[in-house]
């Protein structure tokens, strides 16, 4: 029996829950709304301007209670991931919801600290595949380009199958009354090739392996999909008939291994005994290896998609084992092979590879993907391979720890802003590089990243104080900075050593951000001290006499409380050397006007 309290427990769970579906409902109406004028007005009108607004209020309101809004795509509707709610449908024909589910997107999720930028570059992705601007990109590959930072998605990407060899028309996907129809026309035309051609036997053997019915049934399923299409219903009944004929042996280059897998999988899914599964697991292994070696390397990835679609029918240590021999089949020669070809093939090609290699989660590829950008590559591959690099550091940035050392420094800058990017998840590549010996700009842009990151002010001090001295101008200032926000205590005091004649060396940007940070972190004791080192009389040595200058010069930049009063006090004391005074006099006049 439940108890009061578990009782209670489970219904604001549920409340939540509503709560949640209520706010995302609102955002969808939102999107819907936005993507409807930004088609409608030109960019920057007010109401558009309001629009995005409202929109993402909207999401900020969803963010307090979740950080992350996921939805299942359905043909027209979207559910609310984890429930049955639908929180955005429509009955309109052709919709964003329709364009997406159509070129195989199925899961998609918008996550807490998305702008208006990135908001507004959603729905123009979503109103370029509803007007179709486009014909040869689909969903898959424009989300891919746009580089989103907080939207993500999952889908099985048909553009895989028309890179295969597939003549899918995934651009005109048919409606419902059109699939009912082709469906009929191929029932037909299936149901008497199979009455002709089968012998008693087959019948016979048809009843005892009924697995194998299973997989035929699927295999002409799928047949007659990727035939459909409406320019089929306008054929001639002949050339209908021809067309079938054409389309019979799709994937060619492919098909036996594809048949293979369907088999595969089948004997797996009937739970043979252990010394059978072992086989079935391994020969898996093997046509996935042979399918890697191809030039059609993501051919592998539909093999595998025939294999996952038996899941459900598995003895449980069967996914553990199709696992481990999957990636065993990504080793090292046929990986190289892979990557070279993201080098030199074209963009197509190449984007395949990339979308495999981010469907199965290779670490590997994208380690080899990052030392591929010390290469001389061209520029559309450049920028193709930190997308997917970009896509990938969302579920970690290990890859990135090692080679940040290993490529030259100008390769390496865009994978610290990967890092950058993905604070604080990726503090411990951040903390390699300040520790580590790293050209100064990467190191100065690991040091700025920091800020409100460090464990403690004691991490901060033991890291930065040595790098207050460091031979780069840069670096130093970076430091200064960083220690002056996580631990100003440890700052002051070697601030206060700085104030020497060798401040006069410094660049003056430097000696500036040392003086200025004097006087914001010490108060009144800071100007106190200042008052010393400025306020000289009688004998004065040159080099005092110097420091003296520059320091009156440095504060009036940027005058604290209490700056203005130190300069006229100065410039009104006639025992002070004249080029102090003059100097306090020339400033105290400027500050007071």
């Amino acid at each position: 029996m439940q108890s009061t309290s578990e009782a209670s427990v489970v219904d604001e769970l549920v409340t939540d829950v509503k709560q949640e579906v209520r706010l995302a409902r609102r955002c969808f109406a939102q999107i819907d709304r936005l993507t409807n004028l930004m088609m409608s007005y030109p960019p920057g009108h007010p109401i558009v301007e309001e629009a995005a607004n409202v929109t993402v209020q909207s999401f900020r309101e969803f963010f307090e209670h979740n950080d992350r809004l996921s939805v299942l795509v359905d043909a027209h509707s979207m559910k609310y991931l984890g429930t049955e709610e639908r929180v955005w449908e429509t009955e309109d024909p052709r919709d964003y919801s329709w364009a997406l589910s159509r070129d195989g997107v199925y899961l998609l999720h918008i996550l807490a600290g998305i702008d208006q930028n990135e908001l507004r570059t959603f729905v123009e992705v979503l109103n370029q595949l509803v007007d179709e601007r486009d014909l040869s990109k689909d969903a898959v590959s424009i989300l891919f380009e746009a580089g989103f930072r907080y939207i993500s998605y999952d889908a099985i990407d048909e553009s895989l199958a028309k890179l295969a060899g597939l003549e899918v028309d995934i651009r005109d996907r048919d409606t419902k009354e059109e699939q009912e129809l082709i469906e009929e026309l191929f029932e037909e035309a299936f149901d008497k090739e199979q009455q002709n051609n089968m012998t008693p036997e087959q019948a016979r053997q048809k009843q005892q392996e009924e697995f194998q019915l299973r997989m035929q049934k699927r295999s002409e399923r799928q047949q007659r999909m990727e035939l459909g299409s409406r320019q089929f219903l306008d054929l001639s009944p002949e050339a209908q008939e021809h067309l079938r004929e054409l389309k019979r042996g799709f994937t060619e280059h492919a098909e036996l291994e594809h048949r293979e897998g369907e088999i595969l999988a089948a004997i797996l899914g009937a739970r043979p005994k252990e010394k059978l599964r072992h086989q079935s697991i391994d020969q898996i292994g093997e046509v996935m290896g042979t399918l890697l070696e191809t030039q059609h390397p993501w051919e592998s990835l539909e093999f595998l998609k025939l294999i996952h679609e038996w899941r459900d029918k598995f003895d449980g240590p069967v996914t553990g084992e199709l696992k481990n021999v999957v990636a065993e089949c990504f080793t090292g020669r046929r990986l190289a092979l892979m990557i070279k070809m993201v080098a030199t093939a074209p963009p197509d090609v190449r984007r395949a590879i990339l979308q495999m290699f981010n469907a199965l989660h290779l670490g590997p590829a994208s380690t080899e993907l990052v030392r591929l950008l010390a290469w001389d590559i061209p520029e559309d591959v450049e920028k193709d391979v930190k997308r997917f690099l970009m896509e990938r550091s969302k579920y970690g940035v290990g890859f990135l720890k090692q080679a940040i050392f290993e490529v030259p420094a100008e390769k390496a800058k865009p994978l610290v802003e990967i890092a950058v990017a993905r604070m604080p998840k990726s503090k411990d590549v951040i903390l390699e590089i300040i520790t580590q010996p790293a050209e100064p700009e990467i190191k100065v842009m690991a040091l700025r990243s920091m800020s409100g990151h460090w464990d403690s002010p004691d991490q901060a001090a033991e890291l930065l104080t040595p790098l207050l001295t460091a031979s780069h101008e840069g670096i130093r200032i970076a430091a200064l900075r960083g220690l002056a926000d996580a631990n100003p205590s440890k700052l002051f005091p070697l601030l206060s050593g700085m104030l020497n004649n060798q401040l006069a060396k410094k660049s003056e940007n430097e000696a500036k951000e040392i003086a200025l940070l004097f006087l914001q972190l010490g108060g009144a004791q800071a100007l106190v001290e200042m008052k010393e080192l400025i306020h000289k009389r009688g004998v004065v040595g040159e080099s005092d006499r110097d420091l003296a200058v520059l320091l009156a010069k440095l504060i009036a930049r940027n005058p604290q409380p209490g700056v203005v009063e130190l300069l006229t006090e100065v410039a009104n004391d006639w025992l002070v050397p004249g080029k102090i005074k003059s100097t306090c006099k020339e400033l105290s006049d400027l500050l007071t006007r």
